[in-house]
């Protein structure tokens, strides 16, 4: 049921929300904040439109600025027509 919730709430694409109790979930799917608001551009890409101070992306280690094209995320192309809440959504990384 846990799990079904998150993906519910991430198709919303609202931030920091979730369901919490009960036992953990391994396969659990998040979604994750990246800190910034993406724009579509007329390239057919997304291009990041603010980054958020003080958030994930605003570290001299992510380098991602106002204006930076946003191609891949994990790997997988982001184009105008995907859904991003989908793209940013992914299963728990083994340990």
């Amino acid at each position: 049921m846990q799990n079904v919730i998150m993906q519910m709430i991430g198709e919303l694409n609202a931030s920091h929300t979730g369901v919490s109790g009960g036992e953990a979930n391994p396969n659990a799917i998040q979604t994750r904040y990246p800190g910034f608001e993406l724009e579509a551009d007329a390239s057919g890409y997304y291009k990041a439109a603010f980054v958020y101070k003080a958030g994930p992306a605003d570290h001299d280690y992510v380098r991602v600025h106002a204006g930076d094209y946003i191609l891949a995320v994990n790997g997988e192309a982001l184009h105008t027509g995907t859904i991003t809440g989908r793209a940013i959504t992914w299963r728990r990384a083994e340990a």
